[in-house]
């Protein structure tokens, strides 16, 4: 077995680099769209967690040890965080029932603020108990559950987008779980420090490659929506001319935010990034072009999906992957707005362009 002294150095690098990273990423993702806000509260409450480990382990008499007993309630947090985090990136919203799911660790907290006030009982004979032992393994399976219900909603998403970011999500998660399981069994027989660097390096795996998915692929969505923080003041200022100043600042923000992928997409939302009036908003579209709002966003996003169907990128998605890519609830009513707008439906438009030789060309066209 290794020396005690080069695993314990493992333990305190691989802490270290979790508290830098996951706190960084936490700020980051707090600052970015509500689909982060979840995975940005699972990377604070696993920093706590670490905190924990770090005080308890290396550093014994520098606190009371009975302030930690609290962070045994983000046992049962993190992961329906993560969950909800998935159901985020595959619906596009989370409805308030999903919400349940953090019942758990509400009860957990307020038990051990009971537990804590009522009788000060000692994180030390808390954790040498034979109840707190079976508290870890039912902790134990929770997770596992919550993992489980991860990777299928990942294999789900996968199936319906053809993302070949999902499916490597789904490994890592499968990768996770086979290693987690493995080393919880393992631990029968390893030495206590053993286990803990083997878990502390496989959640490290697990965060980095969290943290890599949301970089690569939600701020394609998030990070343009930064950029147009100058177009704010120009069109708050716009408001008081014509409605085409208006109008143009409106598509210059839409153009460069891409907002419009988003599916729950209000007219309040505009409004609130722009620091708009909706009366306005919606009276200079329809002073302009004679449309109503929503029609005036199937627009764009009809005009994306134009873009997409002729892509090579794009070429193994279905029509329905297509559509939530742009913005659309469902596949129908992508249907519906294409052909309104375009005289054709989308397979349609998809064969005679596809035919082009010169596709480079009619996609720029688009552009």
């Amino acid at each position: 077995m290794w020396n005690l002294f080069y695993i314990l150095k493992i333990i305190k690098i691989v802490y270290i680099v979790q508290c830098i990273q996951n706190f960084h990423y936490a700020y980051i993702f707090l600052t970015k769209s509500k689909r982060n806000l979840y995975l940005a509260f699972f990377l604070i409450s696993l920093t706590v967690k670490t905190i924990e480990g770090v005080f308890v382990e290396f550093v014994p008499n520098l606190i009371d040890h009975n302030y930690f007993i609290f962070t045994h309630f983000f046992n049962y947090l993190s992961f329906p965080l993560l969950y909800l985090y998935i159901v985020k990136i595959k619906k596009g919203t989370v409805n308030k029932w999903s919400h349940l799911v953090l019942i758990p660790s509400i009860l957990e907290f307020t038990y051990l603020l009971g537990l804590y006030f009522a009788n000060g009982l000692d994180i030390q004979t808390l954790t040498t108990s034979l109840l707190f032992k079976g508290y870890i393994s039912f902790v134990f399976y929770f997770n596992l559950l919550f993992s489980t219900l991860i990777i299928f909603l990942l294999f789900q998403i996968g199936i319906k987008r053809k993302d070949a970011s999902l499916y490597q999500l789904q490994k890592v998660f499968v990768t996770f779980l086979v290693l987690f399981i493995t080393i919880k069994i393992l631990s029968l027989v390893l030495p206590y420090y053993h286990c803990k660097m083997l878990l502390s390096l496989l959640t490290l795996f697990l965060t980095t490659n969290l943290i890599w998915y949301e970089l690569s692929t939600g701020p394609k969505k998030t990070s343009a929506v930064t950029k147009t923080v100058g177009l704010k003041k120009e069109c708050t200022d716009a408001q008081q001319h014509e409605a085409h100043e208006l109008i143009q600042c409106i598509e210059t923000f839409l153009e460069t935010s891409k907002i419009y992928k988003n599916m729950s997409l209000t007219i309040y939302d505009i409004s609130k990034e722009m620091k708009l009036s909706q009366k306005k908003i919606s009276k200079a579209i329809n002073s302009v072009y004679g449309i109503n709002f929503n029609t005036y966003v199937n627009e764009y996003r009809v005009k994306e999906s134009k873009k997409l169907l002729l892509s090579a990128q794009f070429k193994t998605y279905t029509i329905e992957a297509i559509s939530k890519e742009v913005g659309f609830k469902s596949k129908s009513a992508f249907y519906r707005a294409f052909k309104t707008i375009e005289q054709t439906t989308p397979l349609a438009y998809k064969k005679l362009h596809s035919d082009d030789k010169n596709t480079t060309k009619v996609v720029n066209a688009i552009g």
